[in-house]
């Protein structure tokens, strides 16, 4: 017998039990929740669903997404927010809920005929004995300020051996990124680093003899490694390779201090890959390689013992991985599908379990024994970058006050018309993918709360909430109709439509489809989005009048028409052509994201955001005769999203804002 979530699950008879009540489930229902228990917190494919259900059998997409159906209804699960089964779109499927195997010495003895009166005792009785052990086990959770610094403090790092903290600072939102450090338990913070660059990603060797960051200017950014002088600060710093560092990020040391991990930055047309160099030799090697371009190795840490890495990959839009490889053998002993995206992860001292965490506060840990992946119970919110593992129940992370993105309107750069004025708009939140009403000049966003993302309008100066979703909800983009009846986004790689008339939403497409990218069609209303199949973008058409969709273009994520027989066309490349009378011309630019939040077009001027170290910058090229131009927007500014109004004079985007931060204990 197993306890899930709330129901114990007796496999034998094909029982679910909960709340002293006992059902029945059919055989096949029965053996597909033994599967994901087998499998619990691991991937469980589509082919190996139907091949332990159908054996030998060809079946229809409808038949498996029924049983699944099924087995969450048995459940009482929800797809669009499940506590059970989550949709791992276009890979299958896993059971996020807690998983325990109840040992046969605390199953009640009983013959066939007494299995329902056992099951529910059974319940009732293990349900006490797990509530009482974790109401002893589970103390409260507790916070403690490692710094407290007017600011931000952001990237840290930890030098166990000396018990001393490195990270970057800054006072202000438009200041430099500094170095400083601090011995744990000493009130004194020293400075490190003092001239007009950013300073990131600090990492003491293993030893503490040696630190390696990151230096960034608008000129460009270098990986250096300097000895360490707690007297002296930094000396002898020493630049990797420019072709080593050059669009890279540094991740942090081996083990036995001999070389550096890094990933790739992320790229159009090409995946993140893990590398490694070994400073002695000078010599640079390919860790990982992932075959697919839309994936991604975006972090990795080395085990305490040296012995294996632990790796994050990006396998679309929303879903990620958790990989584990033998370091001598290149084996991957461990793939693990996760639940939302995280960010960050350590490993405990003894390498038995592996810590992640997520921007957005969520916590889970990876036992190796099992493959068994649970939630921390770390009902904390604004607390993220986990980077030490200081006892059984206690990490070091960072926590900030949860307001960091907030509206602004200001004038188009590029206008011929300008005015000084900028109207900052502030709420509790983080505001993002702004869209401005073409009719009403309303203001559309999403807002990001501690419980819940809303979809959220601005009139005439009074805000309404139109939709919520859950806050662990990843919404990518949205884009507003030109009459302002409907806005389109997209939430977890699915398509939503809502109805501003009728105040409804729905879904245009599936849990197992990926959308990367929409937009509407201002001749007729229609909305245009791109699906991911086979890796690549596929361009379709969505007829609202008829509810149907038509298949537009492959490999493609937009395709325009301008005037006069001009269109451009963004490919899967991101590459935008322009095209005259439906034949290709000539490459305009490559973008730097397909999302439709990023770039946009108006009359014969394509406009896209993009960063430049710390920079970013608002580009403008004419279509018709390619001239390019680019206006500095801010200074570290994190998101780029922006819409321009109906006559392109305006410009709404999304300032960011220095969220005081530090860098805490915590204990749980």
């Amino acid at each position: 017998m197993y306890r899930i979530g709330e129901y114990v699950f007796d496999y034998q008879h094909g029982q679910l039990c909960t709340n002293g009540e006992s059902k029945k489930i059919e055989p096949q229902l029965n053996e597909l929740l033994k599967l994901f228990v087998d499998r619990r917190g691991e991937l469980v494919s589509r082919q190996l669903l139907i091949d332990t259900l159908w054996p030998n059998r060809v079946i229809t997409d409808d038949a498996y997404r029924a049983v699944i159906k099924k087995l969450r209804k048995s459940l009482g699960d929800d797809a669009k927010n499940p506590r059970y089964i989550r949709t791992i779109p276009t890979k299958g499927f896993i059971l996020i809920a807690a998983v325990e195997d109840i040992p046969e010495s605390a199953q009640p003895v009983t013959i066939k005929s007494k299995v329902l009166v056992a099951c529910t005792v059974l319940l009732a009785l293990f349900g006490l004995v797990f509530h009482q052990t974790s109401q002893q086990t589970v103390p409260a959770v507790t916070i403690e300020k490692l710094t407290a610094l007017t600011g931000s403090e952001v990237s840290p790092g930890f030098d166990a051996n000396n018990k001393r903290l490195v990270f970057s600072h800054r006072a202000n939102k438009d200041d430099y990124l500094q170095l400083f450090s601090k011995q744990l338990n000493a009130d004194t913070v020293t400075r490190l680093t003092f001239d007009n660059a950013n300073y990131a990603n600090a990492h003491f060797s293993p030893n503490g003899l040696h630190l390696a960051y990151t230096r960034s200017t608008p000129e460009g950014s270098a990986i250096l490694v300097a000895d360490y002088s707690k007297e002296k600060a930094l000396l002898n710093a020493k630049a990797l390779p420019a072709k080593v560092a050059n669009k890279r990020y540094l991740l942090g040391w081996s083990m036995d201090g001999a070389g550096l991990y890094l990933s790739d930055a992320k790229q159009p047309s090409s995946s993140q890959k893990i590398w490694y160099f070994e400073i002695a030799s000078q010599t640079f090697s390919n860790v990982t390689a992932p075959a697919d371009k839309d994936q991604g190795d975006y972090f990795a840490r080395e085990s305490n013992d040296g012995k294996r890495l632990a790796i994050l990959r990006s396998t679309g839009a929303t879903d990620s991985e958790l990989l584990i490889q033998h370091k001598d053998t290149g084996e991957l002993t461990h793939i693990n599908a996760l639940p939302h995206p995280f960010n960050q992860l350590i490993w405990n001292d003894s390498d038995s379990t592996i810590t992640l965490s997520s921007f957005n506060g969520k916590f889970a840990q990876y036992k190796l024994s099992n493959s068994n992946l649970t939630p921390l119970p770390l009902s904390l919110p604004h607390i993220n970058n986990v980077f030490h593992h200081c006892g059984a129940r206690c990490l070091f992370a960072r926590q900030h006050n949860g307001n960091y993105l907030d509206l602004t309107l200001s004038p188009n750069p590029f206008s011929a018309q300008q005015t000084a004025s900028h109207e900052y708009l502030e709420f509790a939140g983080n505001e993002d993918l702004p869209q401005l009403g073409a009719l009403t000049h309303s203001i559309y966003f999403i807002s990001q709360g501690t419980d819940t993302s809303e979809l959220v309008r601005i009139t005439n100066g009074k805000t309404h909430t139109l939709w919520e979703f859950p806050s662990t909800s990843q919404l990518s983009a949205l884009q507003i109709n030109y009459a302002e009846t409907q806005v389109a986004g997209i939430v977890d790689g699915r398509l939503f439509l809502y109805d501003l008339k009728q105040n409804k939403l729905k879904y245009l497409s599936s849990e197992l489809e990926q959308i990367a990218s929409l937009y509407w069609q201002e001749s007729n209303e229609d909305l245009m989005f791109a699906r991911l199949e086979y890796a690549l973008p596929v361009l379709y058409r969505y007829e609202l009048k008829t509810n149907t969709k038509v298949r537009v273009d492959d490999a493609s994520y937009a395709a325009l028409e301008i005037n006069d027989g001009v269109a451009i066309k963004l490919d899967q490349d991101l590459n935008v052509w322009r095209l005259s009378e439906g034949k290709k011309q000539n490459v305009i630019t490559q973008l730097p994201s397909a999302s439709p939040n990023r770039w946009q077009v108006h009359g014969h001027w394509l406009y896209y955001t993009e960063h430049e170290e710390n920079l970013a910058y608002l580009h403008r090229i004419d279509i018709n005769t390619g001239e390019h131009k680019k206006t500095l927007l801010a200074k570290n500014r994190y998101r780029l999203t922006f819409d321009l109004s109906n006559d392109a004079k305006t410009l709404l985007g999304i300032r960011s804002v220095l969220a005081q931060s530090d860098l805490v204990r915590v204990t749980y």
